[in-house]
């Protein structure tokens, strides 16, 4: 059942998208590469970057990757596709080219829905090869399947229908999208239906032995009737060591392959050339070498780069609150992916305990709960970079139906206090100091809850039981903005 509804959801992503978080993971957490960079990449890590042949700024590649995970989480294909275009005409098209103006953007277009297409179609097949495996043993064999329309590629059209074993080496090339702009996909055969396809009762063709062997020797197709078809993957139609490096290559098994696992394929010269560039090359803000060994790259929100907390500027009052904001936007970091950038913190004397304005947070130093305070103040941030505009529907609706919010409503507190407290920024701002304070492993943080719960200014917190739904929501609303 679980195969089948993948099936289903990816047929409809051809014309359609379908909302699916781990593909939009899957792209957003792509890091991007000019095509220099990508070039020199080995074929394993290069089908794990983000690139655009002949755009050579970092900053369009990695907003162009951003809208395109967008996608799968339900965004609007012709206004990505529109944007992706916009993004991308200064690089392809010529400006000075006024009566072909239009011909460009046409072109642009055509790109934009290739860079789509592929990229979102290419995250839901990794995701579906995830489920493909944890089911192989009740379904040991996979059946080819072209989307069937009259643009599908003859060498593609040849494979429809053909089922082999999950583990047959053809898959190691042939898993798709396996060229640029391949729809194709695979489907999960039970050994019942697999015996079924051998006797003619079930669509789906077997190989002989014979035509297996031509297949794998030789990269044909005999479809039975005396046509033999070229079924070779990009790869294997390049004659040189340079074209074959360069050439496209996909196989979801690899995504996750150990670097270890990665470096027995070479031999000591030609890994040893790789790992002194990959340790002087960036990819975003770390080295192509760290990225590989674990080390994030900085994640980028929808609205743009998404910086570390720790990475934030304190203005050094010298003032023990100094070192308390800056330990404490370490521990929120652990939490969360970081912020849309630029954030500076300073403090002030008086005033209010915290205050927010265009990308400048104040802390008052006297203040009785600093760590919620910031945490607050980070919140009203996020909410203006990064999700002011977004479905907050879910997290709004469970934050209105808490007892605490309620409580407030009621209460005897002015009206001005009230609609200032019951706005959207403020009820968003508090849930996210909440959310930080509960999954942050620190006394000082739960301190400050019950501090605040205790005392006048009670309708800032929620209760365990009451903030549970709360806390869910936001944590779907930051993982949409990918800030989680």
């Amino acid at each position: 059942m679980l195969v089948r509804g993948l099936e289903g959801m990816m047929a409809r992503f051809l014309s359609k998208p379908v909302p699916h978080e781990e593909a939009a993971r899957f792209i957003a957490h792509k890091p991007v590469a000019v095509r220099e960079v990508f070039d020199r990449m080995l074929p394993e890590i290069r089908m794990r970057a983000f690139t655009i042949t002949g755009v050579e700024s970092a900053a369009v590649l990695q907003a162009v990757r951003n809208r395109i995970a967008e996608l799968p989480r339900g965004g609007d294909w012709d206004e990505i596709k529109r944007d992706v275009a916009d993004g991308i005409s200064p690089w392809i098209a010529d400006p000075s080219d006024k009566e072909g103006a239009d011909r460009a953007m046409r072109q642009c277009m055509r790109r934009a829905e290739v860079l789509l297409r592929h990229h979102g179609f290419q995250a839901y097949q990794a995701t579906q090869y995830e489920v493909l495996q944890e089911v192989v043993a009740d379904f040991p064999y996979w059946k080819y399947q072209t989307v069937g329309d009259e643009r599908v590629r003859d060498s593609h059209a040849a494979l429809d229908g053909l089922v082999l074993p999950a583990n047959h080496p053809f898959w190691t090339r042939h898993y798709p999208p396996w060229d640029w702009g391949c729809r194709c996909q695979v489907v999960a055969v039970s050994h019942w239906d697999y015996e079924r396809i051998q006797r003619g009762e079930a669509q789906g063709r077997t190989l002989s032995p014979a035509q297996e062997r031509l297949l794998m020797e030789r990269g044909e197709l005999d479809d039975g009737a005396g046509h033999f078809v070229n079924v070779q993957a990009p790869v294997e139609r390049e004659t040189t060591e340079e074209g074959k490096r360069k050439a496209y290559q996909w196989h979801p098994g690899e995504l996750r392959l150990p670097v270890e696992d990665i470096r027995a394929r070479y031999d000591e010269r030609t890994w040893g050339a790789f790992e002194h560039w990959a340790k002087r090359t960036e990819v975003e803000d770390v080295s192509l070498w760290d990225w590989l060994h674990g080390e994030p790259i900085l994640r980028a929100s929808v609205l743009g780069r998404a910086h570390p907390l720790s990475r934030v500027a304190v203005v050094d009052a010298g003032k023990p609150l100094t070192r308390t904001a800056k330990r404490a936007l370490e521990e929120m970091d652990k939490v969360v992916d970081g912020v849309p950038g630029p954030l500076e913190i300073g403090f002030t004397k008086q005033g209010a305990y915290g205050r927010y304005r265009d990308g400048r947070i104040w802390v008052r130093e006297d203040g009785p709960w600093p760590r919620m305070t910031l945490g607050h103040e980070v919140g009203h941030h996020v909410y203006e970079k990064a999700l002011k505009t977004a479905d907050l529907s879910e997290l709004m609706r469970a934050i209105d139906e808490s007892q605490a919010v309620k409580d407030l409503a009621l209460s005897s507190l002015s009206a001005e206090k009230k609609a200032r407290m019951l706005s959207k920024p403020e009820k968003f701002a508090r849930a996210y100091a909440q959310y930080m304070g509960e999954r942050i492993d620190s006394q000082a943080w739960k301190e400050d809850i019950t501090n605040m719960s205790m005392s006048n200014e009670w309708f800032r917190v929620w209760g365990k039981s009451d903030f549970a739904s709360i806390s869910s929501a936001m944590e779907s609303a930051l993982k949409k903005a990918g800030l989680l």
